[in-house]
């Protein structure tokens, strides 16, 4: 199994891509703070790791980008596409959904 990262900067339209293997994180491995804005912040040894942000409930994992990642930039805005136009387009069937 692979983790796909994708990294943006949509002011520039610029991106970056890569991905590595998914390896398991071992929480007694690590040491756990708690900074002034409240986040939970991991860190092996001085190196910043991990950030929790209990208030949006997200986990950030703090890597390197890797020096053989694609970078690309969009240089033609496309069009924004219409929801129903592309229902429609597909064939979408409204019993292809289960709301449970």
């Amino acid at each position: 199994m692979r983790l796909v990262v994708f990294v943006r900067n949509m002011d520039a339209q610029e991106f970056t891509l890569f991905e590595r293997p998914i390896y398991p994180l071992v929480v007694n491995k690590y040491r756990w703070e708690v900074n002034t804005r409240g986040n939970l912040i991991g860190f092996d040894d001085d190196t910043h790791l991990f950030t929790w942000q209990p208030h949006g409930s997200q986990f950030t994992i703090h890597e390197p980008v890797p020096h053989g990642a694609v970078r690309f930039r969009i240089t033609h805005e496309p069009e924004i596409l219409k929801m129903n136009k592309v229902l429609l387009d597909v064939g979408f069937e409204h019993d292809w959904v289960e709301i449970l």
